[in-house]
Parts: structure tokens; C-alpha cells; sequence
């Protein structure tokens, strides 16, 4: 018997595959989607934000999220939220997940209604926070 270590995106699929296929034994009614989404905001052939995460089971999940130092505050981080809470809607999803950190933008994500649903405090270090995140979806 032995640990050996694998490439992360192949392993990444396949583990994703094996939890899938026992998850669909276990609730059969449970979808089994899951859909990748990634979108860029841009102005004249320059990338300003990026926003990637997935659609999975009854929810989407925001895992990254990046504006331009020299464009936060000009409306652009809202448009890709709303872009994407617009696709959760579409397809029916209950609500939205998401982390950060409080030196990123907690402040953020509270004036575009989520909530906080669980911290890490002294994460990733010393006197910061991991803030968990959940805005709820209603049709």
C-alpha cells in the first residue's frame, strides 16, 4: 500500500466521478449536473474583472472572483455578480455560495445581500477572517 501523489486536474475529475456516481446510488433523484461557468468583463480588448465558478446539485458557486485594482468602485464587480446570479435564476438554483476573506470584499458581497453563513477566524493568518457566504435565490 502506498500514498502517491497524482496530477491535480485528473484527479480532480475522477474523484469528482466516483463521488458523483456513488451520490447518484445513494439520492437517485439528486441532478447530477455540474457546469462550469466563466466569464470576463472587458473594455476595448482589455480584461477589467473575472469571475469562474460551477453549477452544482441546487446551487452556484462562485470560486474565483478578480476587478482590477485600478477599476474597483466603478460598477464592474456588480455587473459580473448580477451576471451570474441572472444564470442561478435562469436554471432555478437555490441560492449562491461563495468565500472570501476580509481583506478582500466582504463589504462587497453584504451590499449585494449575502450573507454570512460560517468564518474561520485567524485564517489565512493572524487577525484576518475566511468568511463563508450564502445569498439565497428566489424566482
Amino acid at each position: 500500500m502506498s500514498i502517491k501523489q497524482m496530477e491535480y486536474t485528473k484527479n480532480k475529475e475522477l474523484t469528482l466521478s466516483e463521488l458523483e456516481s456513488y451520490t447518484k446510488k445513494i439520492v437517485p433523484e439528486l441532478e447530477q449536473e455540474y457546469q462550469q461557468i466563466s466569464f470576463v468583463y472587458e473594455s476595448e480588448g482589455v480584461v477589467l474583472g473575472r469571475i469562474v465558478g460551477f453549477i452544482h446539485w441546487d446551487h452556484l458557486q462562485i470560486e474565483l472572483f478578480y476587478v482590477s485594482n485600478n477599476t474597483q468602485g466603478q460598477g464592474i464587480g456588480t455587473k459580473l455578480l448580477n451576471h451570474v446570479e441572472s444564470i442561478a435564476k435562469q436554471q432555478n438554483k437555490s441560492y449562491i455560495f461563495l468565500e472570501t476573506m476580509s481583506f478582500n470584499a466582504p463589504k462587497f458581497y453584504e451590499k449585494h445581500g449575502y450573507e454570512v453563513v460560517g468564518k474561520i477566524v485567524n485564517s489565512p493568518m493572524e487577525n484576518q477572517i475566511r468568511f463563508f457566504y450564502k445569498k439565497d435565490i428566489y424566482i
